[in-house]
């Protein structure tokens, strides 16, 4: 089966994303808990069983190791796909791609970042592409 670096590299932002999303879950669910109760408040049941405190810091730590275990595996994705990514001839083609689909940037960001108009960031982007997809994979 041919090697596929667009598909490789969408995982790897999808993870990002994903990992990003749980882990601003998790921040939200530990200010809930935390923030604006008094301790009696946060620890009455109120005849419901429930403890706030309880049921965010439950949630929190959901979301909290949802999001580690997405950046886990974007990591060991990205040990993968750094060998490729490094080997472009390009500085601002490199960043590209590791700006959009390591750090899930947007394009706005990644142009801001790369310092680029957003045509030569496109170009850069699809150059780079064209060029990893000719790398030799082991």
């Amino acid at each position: 089966m041919p090697y596929d670096i667009r598909d490789k590299l969408w995982q790897l932002r999808r993870l990002r994303i994903d990992a990003s999303v749980h882990l601003a879950r998790a921040s939200e669910y530990l200010a809930r808990a935390t923030q604006g109760m008094s301790y009696r408040r946060a620890t009455d049941t109120g005849g419901t069983g429930h403890c706030p405190l309880t049921d965010y810091a439950l949630l929190y730590a959901k979301g909290r190791d949802e999001g580690r275990e997405y950046a886990r595996q974007a990591d060991a994705l990205w040990i993968e796909l750094s060998p490729i990514v490094d080997a472009l001839p390009d500085l601002d083609a490199r960043m590209v791609i590791a700006c959009y689909y390591y750090n899930a940037m947007t394009w706005d960001e990644v142009r801001r970042a790369v310092k680029r108009s957003e045509i030569a960031v496109q170009k850069l982007h699809r150059e780079a592409l064209r060029r990893m997809e000719g790398y030799p994979h082991g």
